[in-house]
């Protein structure tokens, strides 16, 4: 019995036990959704663009570390976020995000930029989104996901209705699929 024979006999007769595979998949998908939301209050990690903030883009080389620390300690336990902008492995600058959305706190965490890699008006830009902005389009996201489950839903039942239906109710759709 060559291998092929035997996993073929093997996922035939123990069909149930490879059910476990999938099952677990499942309970460490559910679990991570639960511990995402646990920790962040969302089931999805929602960044700037979604849930409304600042974002300072900073055009100059920094070391991202530096900043992060240097940040973390002006404003504890605000969340701020240090991401680095790399372009064929060399870095051009950072973006600091940030969930002050109000024009002082703005300006605050600005002057600490500034302050922290020296830099001037023209090597940085300052983009402000407001959240509803952000929760509309993380409502649509939603709906989108859902609409395209419902449809993949639908077109695997379809499929699989109409191949394995060996009666006359289909013959032109019957033949398509064999």
């Amino acid at each position: 019995m060559s291998f092929k024979e035997k996993l073929l006999d093997f996922y035939d007769k123990k069909y149930k036990l490879l059910m476990i595979i999938p099952i677990i998949l499942i309970i460490f998908a559910i679990g991570q959704i639960a511990y995402q939301t646990y920790q962040t209050g969302d089931f999805v990690h929602k960044g700037v663009g979604l849930k409304g903030g600042s974002a300072i883009t900073l055009y100059k080389e920094s070391p991202v570390k530096e900043m992060q620390s240097f940040l973390d300690s002006k404003f504890p336990g605000e969340g701020i976020s240090v991401r680095e902008i790399t372009s064929a492995g060399k870095t051009l600058g950072l973006v600091i995000d940030s969930e002050r959305q109000d024009k002082d706190g703005v300006a605050q965490l600005v002057a600490a930029v500034k302050e922290q890699s020296g830099a001037n008006a023209q090597e940085y830009t300052v983009e402000i989104v407001g959240s509803s902005l952000g929760e509309s389009f993380f409502k649509q996201t939603i709906w989108a996901v859902i609409i395209a489950f419902i449809v993949m839903g639908i077109v695997v039942f379809a499929y699989f209705r109409i191949r394995h239906s060996r009666s006359s109710r289909f013959p032109y759709a019957y033949r398509l699929f064999h």
